[in-house]
């Protein structure tokens, strides 16, 4: 299947309105739920696993740029 940068950006907007929705109606005490994972990594709540999938996408667009993360 050929990716074009448009169908991308569209797949790419439409995943994050969909998490948007998902992670607003997350209450305080759900953020700071642990969510599952193996026991030989370090524990994380839903708070880390967002910040986690945030980073990573960020720089994914940074890389479609051609672009670095700022020091």
């Amino acid at each position: 299947m050929a990716h074009t940068r448009a169908e991308v950006i569209r797949r790419t907007t439409a995943e994050f309105r969909r998490l948007d929705r998902l992670v607003s109606k997350l209450s305080a005490a759900q953020w700071r739920r642990p969510v599952p994972r193996t026991e030989t990594k370090d524990p994380w709540t839903g708070k880390d696993a967002l910040a986690h999938i945030t980073y990573w996408k960020e720089g994914v667009a940074l890389s479609a740029r051609r672009q670095r993360r700022p020091r």
